[in-house]
């Protein structure tokens, strides 16, 4: 995709084990050497009864999950590439970054729906 100058980013799930390492300054050098230039950041969320809940994040680590994002995306000291936090970007979104009221839904043939509907 880079050869053709289409962008791309990644999903990166951060947990209480990885957050240093996925956001570390040879973690989004080595994405943005490969022509990233977007990441999406989800939190890790365990969905079943016995999903090991030791990889939640601490409050202490959160804090660090949205400066460091924040950081990352900085006008001044930060890096070529876009971050997006789910879990701590609610605010600039109106809500949840995924279903926020910026949020706008398109079609696979580009057609725009109305804000919060879903598109299948």
């Amino acid at each position: 995709m880079r050869s053709y100058r289409i962008p791309f980013g990644v999903s990166v799930c951060y947990t209480s084990r990885n957050y240093k390492v996925v956001t570390s300054d040879e973690f989004l050098d080595l994405l943005i050497s490969k022509g990233c230039v977007f990441a999406w950041y989800f939190h890790y969320m365990p969905v079943e009864q016995n999903a090991d809940t030791l990889l939640l994040l601490t409050p202490g680590q959160r804090t660090y999950m949205k400066d460091r994002v924040r950081e990352i995306r900085g006008v001044t000291g930060g890096k070529e590439l876009y971050c997006i936090d789910f879990r701590n970007d609610g605010e600039f979104a109106g809500g949840c970054v995924a279903g926020g009221r910026i949020r706008r839904a398109f079609d696979r043939s580009g057609n725009a729906g109305k804000r919060g509907a879903s598109v299948r």
